[in-house]
């Protein structure tokens, strides 16, 4: 019995005594020449002593994804353009299927270089060679016959909710309680600028994306980059329609695109942060 006081006293002072702590680097050449050759690199450092476990968020260090995260502009002023992905991503869902790092106290682990080089030219003008914002061939399906009838059910899933909602906003051009819930006080600006999000993504077919079924990033349902969507482990998981659900997703990421779409980006995620 003793012992085992002993024991519980030694693992409450351990735990007191427990100081997490994590730092960011991030490290980049002092000029370059070329946007192409820019690279970045971010140095997550666990300064505490005790093992921390880190979410392989998409645009956090951890991940290798392009993403547009940054922000670039030369001595000239003007702003690079970039094309990095933009993920749908649940950090609950992430953690429940354990996509995330272990990082022992002390070590450092170097993230990969997390620029996008599909971007315009330091100058700010648009890069020639990048695919357009929304194929129109018929999908190429490259995964099993199952996963392809998953994917026509979860089109024809967002299909409907693209209709829904351009219907509901039309028919409703003053403030409602659906609407305040997930785009904050009516104005008439923000409502402009909401139905013309919904009329462009409800002019799409769904059906008619290219979609690439070869992702294996295992806490993320999708992302775009720069014209397809990439579909993702957790995608095939979940329900066709409701909350962060198959339907949903193509919805979500349809919505990134600046063409036939609203170009939107990744705020917050879940509707707790809306």
């Amino acid at each position: 019995m003793l012992a085992l006081q002993a024991l519980v006293a030694l693992a409450t002072a351990l735990s007191v005594a427990a100081t997490p702590g994590l730092t960011l680097k991030v490290e980049g050449a002092s000029s370059v020449t070329d946007v192409d050759n820019f690279k970045v690199s971010a140095i997550l450092t666990n300064t505490g002593d005790e093992t921390l476990k880190i979410l392989n968020d998409p645009s956090g260090p951890l991940s290798n994804l392009p993403t547009d995260s940054f922000s670039i502009v030369n001595s000239q002023g003007s702003s690079a353009r970039f094309a990095g992905a933009k993920a749908k991503y649940v950090p609950a869902v992430a953690a429940e299927v354990g996509d995330y790092t272990t990082l022992g106290a002390g070590p450092v682990c170097n993230g990969r270089p997390r620029l996008s080089t599909r971007h315009a030219s330091a100058g700010g003008s648009p890069r020639s060679g990048l695919p357009p914002p929304l194929p129109r061939e018929r999908p190429t399906y490259p995964a099993p016959a199952a996963r392809q009838t998953i994917l026509v059910e979860a089109a024809a899933a967002a299909q409907a909710y693209a209709a829904e909602a351009k219907s509901f906003l039309d028919a409703n051009t003053a403030t409602t309680t659906r609407y305040s819930t997930w785009f904050g006080a009516f104005t008439t600006a923000r409502y402009n600028t909401v139905l013309s999000h919904f009329t462009a993504i409800n002019s799409n077919v769904f059906s008619s994306f290219t979609y690439d079924c070869s992702c294996t990033r295992s806490g993320t349902y999708a992302y775009v980059y720069p014209a397809e969507i990439y579909l993702c482990p957790v995608f095939w998981n979940v329900n066709v329609t409701g909350t962060d659900s198959r339907g949903g997703t193509l919805i979500h990421e349809s919505s990134h695109f600046d063409a036939n779409a609203g170009g939107t980006d990744d705020i917050v995620y879940g509707p707790d942060g809306r």
